[in-house]
């Protein structure tokens, strides 16, 4: 049946402390309708986290065989989960998931089952081909727009707050675009070079679209404080992968990327709320940081 380590090793338990942040972030974007109430928040948010372990599960599931030779330690190929316990977790995760999310909204449900739908599309047919780099950033763009699913149909009603909202989607679209592009480079026969190219080049359209939409009045000031720090870790990563294609560095790089949503998102809720409410989702990254020492994290 395996511990309790090894069902947080499978669903990489560093990477669950990014979900909240998305959907906080979705969620600050409605916060003053009368939709947005905190139990709407939590459930959005356990919502959210027991389909990520959904992916997650599923994903090693189809990567078993793979696993088994690049990946012997992982619960799975290591035989500490068997598949069939795995696929029982995802499936119970999966009926918990959709049950909670029925407490909030309809819009609610429904952009739950997009997400779904789409998580599995990306793990079980589009993962290997070059829809996988944006299926998966398709994902987070749903999780954000789940955080306002309670207030999604005013949100959408009034020009600004669309022009806000569409902004944070494209620039997490990217990111997570840039992420998946990255992250080929540690396995498979994919061109090392464009991807680390095409990494760079949306990578470095984040900070500059961010600057350009609060510097027209879209996001507040704050939001500078932590785009600094976002931008001190990209440049920080992309330094050190220039002239390494060791796997084990890349996998760091991708790490450090993938923690840097938490960073992100803060730079998204401080141009929303304030420096207060961006710091407040900076802290996630604490244990997240922690535990990605002892947890694998892709």
């Amino acid at each position: 049946m395996g511990t309790i380590r090894d069902y947080l090793a499978l669903v990489r338990f560093p990477n669950l402390f990014t979900i909240p942040s998305n959907i906080m972030v979705g969620f600050s974007q409605v916060v003053l309708f009368p939709e947005a109430r905190i139990e709407n928040l939590l459930l959005l948010t356990i919502t959210s986290i027991l389909l990520y372990m959904v992916g997650i599960i599923i994903n090693d599931y189809r990567d078993l065989e793979l696993d088994r030779k690049e990946r012997p330690d992982r619960p799975l190929p290591s035989g500490r989960i068997s598949r069939q316990s795995a696929l029982a977790f995802a499936f119970i995760a999966t009926i918990l998931a959709i049950i909670l999310v029925t407490f909030v909204s309809i819009s609610s449900v429904l952009l739950a089952l997009i997400l779904l739908i789409t998580i599995v599309a990306y793990d079980c047919w589009l993962k290997n081909n070059i829809l996988g780099y944006f299926t998966i950033a398709l994902a987070r763009v749903f999780n954000v727009v789940l955080g306002c699913s309670p207030g999604i149909i005013i949100l959408i009603s009034n020009q600004n707050d669309l022009a806000k909202i569409s902004v944070i989607l494209v620039s997490t679209f990217l990111y997570v675009t840039a992420i998946s592009y990255m992250s080929r480079i540690e396995v498979g026969p994919s061109p090392k070079k464009s991807n680390f190219q095409i990494s760079v080049v949306l990578l470095s359209l984040i900070p500059a679209i961010l600057t350009f939409f609060t510097l027209i009045g879209y996001f507040k000031w704050d939001l500078f404080l932590f785009l600094v720090i976002f931008i001190g870790m990209l440049i920080g990563s992309l330094v050190r992968k220039y002239g390494s294609s060791d796997p084990k560095v890349i996998r760091k790089i991708v790490r450090n990327l993938v923690l840097s949503i938490i960073i992100l998102d803060s730079a998204f809720m401080g141009g929303t709320l304030g420096f207060a409410y961006g710091l407040s989702l900076l802290v996630l990254l604490i244990p997240a940081v922690i535990l990605s020492r002892r947890f694998y994290v892709t």
